[in-house]
C-alpha cells in the first residue's frame, strides 16, 4: 500500500517547490534555494542583500527563461521558468487566495481534473519505499522541512490524473453504456492563448469587470501575477507552472459553466448529453449526432467568449464502441507487455523477482515486432505508448532490486534477465525520447548500479559496462538524428540519461568531445545545458577545458549583471554559478560584486571573496553530493496533472 505522509499546512512557501515550475527540467535542477533563503534567518549581511536584489524588492514584470523540448518526434513543447521573483509573488497570491481558488475550481461538475483543497498529506509509492536501502541521504520521515519539499501540489486533486485511466474507468464505461455518441475535440493552443484579462471575466460579469475597471479583485491580482512573471504580456500565460494550469482551470470551468445554461431548456446535462474535460481536451457524450453537433457549436461559442478557438483538425465523432486510438494502443500493449514480464520475472506473494530467460534476443525481437504492429494497426507511433510501456518495466525493476524471492539465481542469469528488460527500455526510449520517459529510464539506471554494487555480484562490470555503452549507443544515434538546430531547444531527453549515467563513476566518464557535443551542442548557451553540464564534469581535470568553456559562456551571459533582476534565465545562471564550487572563487565574487552594484549597492572585494568561498552549496543542491535516485522520486511526486 502506498504510504502517507503529513504535510505542513501553515507552510505557505512550499508553492515555491511545487506550483511555479514546470515539472520538464533536468533531474539535477533545484529551486531549494529559494526556498531555504526565504525560511531560514541568516545573519550573512551579503546573502541578505542578495535575496533583496534578485528575489524581493523589485516588483517590475520579469522575462521568463523559455525553452522547448521534444514532443513528439516532429513536434516541440515550449515550456517557461519564471524568474525567482515573479514566484515569490505567486507564493504570496497563493497564500491571499488559495481558498477563492480552490472555490473557483469548484464550479463544474465537467472537469475530471482540478484543485479540491489545500494539500495536508501525500503519498509515497511502495515501490520507492522497498528500495529505501539504495538511496544516499534518503528524506527523513520525521524531518519536516524535507517533508515539505517532497509534496507533490500545494494541492490535492480530485479526478484522473492521467488521460489514459479516464479511458480504463468505470465512468468512461458508464458514459458508453448511457450515450450512443462521442464527440472528441481540444483547444487549440489553449495556453498561448488565453487573453489575461479573461480571468476577470471568467470570476465576474465580464461587463461587471469593464464597467468596473479600478476596483481590484481576486481575477485581477491573478492577471498582475501570471503577467508578472510573463514579460507582462496579456496573451499567452507560461506553460509550465501548475499555477498557470490552475489559471487555465477557472477560465475553462466558466466555459463549461456557460455551455450548461446555453443548451437550457431543451438539452439537460447528463439527460441527452454529457460533457467530460480534461485540462483542454473535451469529451462530448450525446443521445444522437444531431445533439452531439448542437453541444459542439455551444460549447465552442462559449469558448470563443473567451478568446479561445476549437481544434478543427482534432475534432471526431463517433458511435459506440468509443474506442480510441489511444485506449486501444494502451490496452493491446499492456497485453503483449504482461506476456513478457510473464516470461522474465517470478512472483512470490507481492515480491518480484528475475528468472531464467531462455533465447533473450528471441523474446526482444518478438516483444518489439508486437509494440509495432499494434501501433501500425491503430494507426499510432511509439511516442503515444512507450513512456507507459517504460514506466511498467521501471517498477517491475523497483520491485526486483527490493531483492526478496530470488535468492537461488545465479548471478549470470539474473545479468542476462535485467539486461533483457533494459534492451526494451533503451529501445522504446530510442525510438520515442520524452523528459517524462527520461525520468523513468534514469531511475532504472541509477537503481541497478547500486543493485549489482551493493549486493557484491560478480557481474555487476558486465551490467555497468553494458549500460554505459547502451549510452553511448543512443548519444550516437542522437547525434544523428539532429536535423535542424532550434536556439531555445533543449535535449533534456538524453541530458538526463548522461546525468543518470554519471552513477557508474570515474571509470565510465565520456570523452570531452561528447560532453561539450551533448551538454553545449553548436547553438546559443543556455541556462539548463549550462548547469548540467557543470554537474557533469565536476572539478575533473580531464574536463578542464570544458569548465573554461562554460566560465566564459556565463560571463558572456551575466554581463554587468543588471539583468540578473528582471530575466529569468540570468538569475537562475547568476544563483548557479556563484555557489558553483567548481568555478574559480574570484570569478565568483565578481558577479556578487556586479549583481550588487546593479541594484546600487556595494561590497568589498574581500568580503565578496569570503562570502563565496565559505558558501559551498548553501545556494543551491547540485554542486555537491547529490542524490540523484531522491530527486527522481520527488519528481515523479511532484506530477500532479
Amino acid at each position: 500500500m502506498p504510504k502517507k505522509n503529513k504535510i505542513n499546512k501553515k507552510d505557505g512557501f512550499r508553492v515555491l517547490l511545487t506550483d511555479t515550475l514546470p515539472y520538464e527540467t533536468p533531474i539535477t535542477f533545484s529551486v531549494d534555494y529559494i526556498y531555504t533563503k526565504l525560511t531560514s534567518k541568516t545573519s550573512n549581511p551579503i546573502q541578505k542583500k542578495l535575496v533583496d536584489a534578485v528575489i524581493l524588492n523589485d516588483r517590475k514584470a520579469t522575462v521568463p527563461y523559455r525553452y522547448q523540448i521534444r514532443k513528439t518526434e516532429d513536434s516541440l513543447r515550449r515550456l517557461a521558468l519564471i524568474h525567482p521573483s515573479s514566484q515569490w509573488l505567486m507564493t504570496e497570491f497563493y497564500g491571499r487566495y488559495s481558498s477563492l481558488m480552490l472555490h473557483y475550481t469548484s464550479q463544474s461538475e465537467i472537469t475530471i481534473r482540478s484543485p479540491t483543497k489545500i494539500a495536508g498529506s501525500f503519498y509515497t509509492k511502495k515501490s520507492w519505499e522497498d528500495i529505501y536501502k539504495y538511496k544516499d541521504g534518503s528524506v527523513s520521515i520525521n524531518d519536516l522541512g524535507e517533508f515539505t519539499k517532497h509534496s507533490p501540489s500545494y494541492f490535492t486533486y480530485r479526478g484522473f490524473d492521467r488521460l489514459w485511466k479516464f479511458y480504463n474507468s468505470e465512468e468512461y464505461i458508464e458514459l458508453e453504456r448511457k450515450f450512443s455518441h462521442l464527440a472528441t475535440m481540444d483547444v487549440s493552443k489553449c495556453f498561448d492563448s488565453i487573453y489575461t484579462h479573461c480571468m476577470s471575466w471568467a470570476t465576474k460579469d465580464k461587463q461587471f469587470s469593464k464597467d468596473n475597471l479600478r476596483c481590484k479583485t481576486f481575477g485581477d491580482d491573478f492577471d498582475n501575477v501570471i503577467r508578472h512573471g510573463n514579460h507582462d504580456e496579456t496573451n499567452g500565460i507560461p506553460i509550465g507552472p501548475e499555477s498557470s494550469r490552475v489559471f487555465a482551470e477557472i477560465i475553462l470551468q466558466q466555459v463549461d459553466r456557460n455551455t450548461v445554461r446555453r443548451l437550457l431548456p431543451r438539452y439537460v446535462f447528463n439527460k441527452q448529453y454529457s460533457i467530460r474535460r480534461y485540462v483542454d481536451d473535451i469529451f462530448i457524450y450525446a443521445e444522437s449526432e444531431a445533439t452531439a453537433n448542437i453541444v459542439k457549436i455551444a460549447y465552442t461559442e462559449c469558448l470563443l467568449m473567451f478568446n479561445l478557438h476549437v481544434n478543427p483538425l482534432k475534432s471526431q465523432l463517433q458511435t459506440r464502441p468509443f474506442a480510441t486510438k489511444k485506449s486501444t494502443l494502451v490496452s493491446l500493449s499492456l497485453e503483449v507487455t504482461e506476456t513478457l514480464s510473464a516470461k522474465i520475472f517470478s512472483e512470490s506473494g507481492s515480491s518480484l523477482g528475475v528468472a531464467v530467460v531462455y533465447e533473450p534476443e528471441l523474446l526482444l525481437k518478438k516483444y518489439i515486432a508486437s509494440i509495432k504492429t499494434i501501433c501500425q494497426q491503430v494507426e499510432s507511433n511509439y511516442y503515444d505508448i512507450s513512456s507507459l510501456l517504460i514506466a511498467i518495466f521501471v517498477e517491475r525493476i523497483k520491485k526486483v532490486c527490493e531483492g526478496s524471492c530470488d535468492h537461488d539465481i545465479e548471478d549470470i542469469e539474473r545479468l542476462k534477465c535485467l539486461k533483457l528488460v533494459l534492451d526494451v527500455c533503451f529501445f522504446l526510449y530510442g525510438v520515442a525520447p520524452t523528459v517524462n520517459a527520461s525520468y523513468k529510464l534514469s531511475t532504472a539506471i541509477i537503481l541497478l548500479i547500486r543493485y549489482f554494487r551493493t549486493n557484491r555480484y560478480t557481474t555487476s562490470e558486465q551490467m555497468c559496462n553494458y549500460i554505459f555503452h547502451s549510452v553511448q549507443r543512443l548519444l550516437l544515434e542522437n547525434n544523428r538524428a539532429r536535423s535542424t538546430l532550434v536556439s531555445d531547444f533543449i535535449d533534456l531527453e538524453i541530458i538526463n540519461i548522461v546525468l543518470a549515467s554519471q552513477e557508474l563513476g570515474p571509470s565510465f566518464l565520456l570523452s570531452s568531445k561528447i560532453v561539450k557535443s551533448t551538454f553545449l551542442g553548436d547553438s546559443e548557451k543556455n541556462y539548463f545545458s549550462l548547469s548540467a553540464c557543470l554537474f557533469y564534469i565536476g572539478p575533473l581535470p580531464r574536463y578542464a577545458e570544458v569548465l573554461d568553456e562554460i566560465v566564459e559562456s556565463i560571463e558572456e551571459k551575466l554581463g554587468d549583471c543588471k539583468s540578473v533582476k528582471s530575466s529569468s534565465e540570468i538569475a537562475h545562471i547568476f544563483l548557479d554559478a556563484i555557489s558553483c564550487p567548481h568555478i574559480p572563487t574570484a570569478r565568483r565574487a565578481k558577479w556578487v560584486r556586479a549583481c550588487l552594484s546593479a541594484n546600487g549597492d556595494s561590497v568589498s572585494v574581500a568580503d565578496a571573496t569570503v562570502f563565496v568561498a565559505e558558501m559551498g552549496d548553501e545556494w543551491t543542491a547540485p554542486w555537491i553530493k547529490v542524490d540523484l535516485l531522491n530527486s527522481l522520486e520527488k519528481r515523479e511526486l511532484k506530477r500532479a496533472y
